[in-house]
């Protein structure tokens, strides 16, 4: 008679022990969707934040450079500046180089040298009015790594005379502004053109991924 309910017990506890399984497997399910979830909308959010620093870090290029290009605006002698003038400009400002392209596209340096630029994108929007940022993977005069250049058109009674541009190492520039973590984890995060090619990243891998081939292109510009 024991035996009996002891059986009949278990033939109870059985069912209830599967849905009690069952439920708790569904909740763990359930459970990890939700985790899943929450942490992609962190890393959306976190990638929202990081998009409008850098933005914001580019836009206040953008401003800097028109403002050195109203500075000279109506002031300037012989169509160009100086070299003498570019290398007191380059110790005092934010970019690491600055340079001017006369209204032929000859680019001056700070050390009096000059260089062909009239087939650069700056160059074309600049002498069209606008101003913004362009991004150089080929620099001719020196073997450096890609270059994000600001730009902004400079006139004389109206006329643009030239395009003045403060340039940054991109890779340099950009390292600190990109770096990002996760959960107290660092993540590697990137600055791309539209069709993927790597400007810089946060990391020191971008350069072996990087594509070798030359060229450039513009990431922004606006009219002024």
């Amino acid at each position: 008679m024991h035996g009996k309910k002891i059986l009949q017990m278990a033939a109870l506890s059985i069912p209830l022990i599967l849905i009690v399984f069952l439920l708790f497997n569904a909740y763990t399910v359930q459970n990890k969707d939700r985790i899943a979830e929450q942490n992609k909308n962190y890393a959306e959010d976190s990638m929202r934040q990081k998009a409008k620093q850098v933005g914001g870090e580019l836009e206040s290029g953008v401003r800097i450079i028109n403002a050195y290009a109203y500075f000279f605006n109506d002031s300037l002698t012989g169509g160009a500046i100086s070299a003498q003038t570019l290398a007191e400009m380059e110790k005092n400002s934010v970019f690491d180089t600055v340079r001017f392209t006369d209204a032929e596209g000859v680019t001056h340096l700070s050390d009096g040298r000059t260089v062909d630029s009239s087939d650069r994108d700056y160059y074309a929007r600049g002498m069209k009015g606008e101003s913004g940022i362009s991004v150089i993977f080929d620099e001719r005069l020196t073997d450096e790594e890609t270059r994000l250049v600001f730009y902004a058109p400079v006139r004389m009674n109206g006329e643009i005379v030239g395009i003045i541009r403060g340039s940054y190492l991109a890779e340099q520039y950009m390292k600190e502004i990109l770096r990002t973590t996760y959960f107290g984890e660092p993540a590697t995060t990137w600055l791309c053109l539209p069709n993927g090619r790597v400007i810089a990243s946060s990391d020191q891998y971008s350069a072996e991924l990087r594509n070798d081939r030359p060229g450039y292109g513009g990431i922004g510009n606006r009219r002024l």
